[in-house]
This record gives C-alpha cells, sequence and structure tokens, in this order.
C-alpha cells in the first residue's frame, strides 16, 4: 500500500516475485504506464483482487495472518510474528510459480491470461477440503 491508501503494482509484484512486465500484462496496460503510475486509481480493482488472492493463499495454506489474532476471546492482538509472514510469502508465491495438473500449467499463467477467479476457485477448493 502507499501513503495514499493505494495498492502499488510494483511493490505488489516484487512480493509475488513477479516482473514489472508481468504486471504490466495483468493489468493490460504497458510497462511505462506502471513505471508513471503504479498506484493508479484505474489498476485498484485488478491489484485489490490479486492481493486479496496472495493473502488468502498465505493466510488459508499456511495459517499466517496479516493481522494479529483477534479472537473472541481476546481483548488484545497478538503482535504479528514478521518472520512467519515473510516465510509464508515466499512458500505463497512459489506455489503461484508451481506447475498443478488440474490446471493445466501454473497458476500465475492462468492469473496472466486473465483466469484469476479459476485461481481464487482452486485455492477455495483447497482449503475447503483441509478443514
Amino acid at each position: 500500500m502507499t501513503q495514499n491508501g493505494r495498492y502499488d503494482a510494483r511493490a505488489l509484484g516484487k512480493l509475488l516475485n513477479w516482473s514489472i512486465q508481468e504486471m504490466a500484462a495483468y493489468l493490460g496496460v504497458s510497462v511505462p504506464t506502471i513505471r508513471k503510475g503504479s498506484d493508479a486509481k484505474n489498476h485498484q480493482a485488478k491489484l485489490q483482487e490479486l492481493a486479496g488472492l496472495y493473502q488468502r493463499v498465505v493466510e488459508g495454506f499456511f495459517g499466517v495472518c496479516f493481522k494479529g489474532d483477534e479472537g473472541p476471546d481476546s481483548s488484545q492482538s497478538s503482535p504479528i510474528d514478521r518472520g512467519a509472514v515473510r516465510r509464508a510469502g515466499a512458500a505463497a508465491s512459489a506455489w503461484l510459480n508451481t506447475p498443478l495438473a488440474g490446471l493445466g500449467g501454473r497458476p500465475k499463467d492462468l492469473i496472466l491470461s486473465g483466469r484469476l477467479a479459476a485461481v481464487h476457485d482452486l485455492v477455495e477448493d483447497i482449503i475447503a477440503d483441509s478443514e
């Protein structure tokens, strides 16, 4: 997030280990457009979807929350284990780059081809099956 509360394409790309070219392809814009305004308002919906998928993979697959644990019996939140978040984030990025037989390729490739919803559905199915 930027100081004005927007998602930043370059920062999200770095988090996902995606190149600026891949982020531009995902957003359907040119690389110079990303360089000029990587947190532009017109990119926010797609960046939010991608960030939400990444967060769901980190939390659902690896059990790491970005926020403190604010359970119903807790009056205070627990501190965030930043090391665990980093490790889970790296694992989530690796998962997005791993070929999956059920998808016929890498989740990342489906996302870049405009099929983020299919990847999201798979993530939800995997999480549901593990509960």
